[in-house]
């Protein structure tokens, strides 16, 4: 397999550019803005699905420099977070609502099958909160 592997500057120019895929992509679909997709999804996802096939049909395939990958995974999340407000929230209406209910049911569940599992194996009961909910929901 022919495979390019990119520097720390080319990833950089390559990561400006599914940026910019995303921005295009959603200007151009409306579901996309209507839903808030982010920008670095919607062209990180195109972007991963033309490698993928360029690896599967062409034998071709892109290895990028990886050093900058953990702050920019959290800059990303943090900048997602940063995102939401409360205007966003009321568009949501009655669906959201019903939506937080339900994730937090289900979340109540897991936390009892979590710390049932665990005591049953005779584990730390807490341990099984931090395989289910906490690290799952994202706390």
């Amino acid at each position: 397999m022919q495979e390019i592997k990119l520097d720390i500057y080319a990833t950089l120019v390559c990561m400006v550019l599914v940026l910019l895929l995303g921005r295009y992509v959603i200007s151009k679909v409306k579901f996309l803005r209507d839903y808030d997709i982010p920008e670095p999804v919607v062209g990180g996802v195109l972007v991963a699905f033309f490698i993928m096939l360029a690896r599967q049909f062409y034998n071709f395939g892109l290895q990028f420099d990886s050093s900058l990958k953990d702050p920019l995974m959290l800059t990303f999340f943090i900048t997602i977070g940063l995102s939401a407000d409360f205007k966003s929230l009321q568009k949501g209406g009655k669906m959201l609502a019903v939506f937080l209910l339900a994730v937090a049911g289900f979340v109540v569940c897991q936390n009892a099958v979590g710390v049932s599992i665990a005591s049953l194996l005779g584990v730390n009961p807490l341990m099984g909160l931090l395989g289910g909910s906490i690290a799952l929901v994202g706390g």
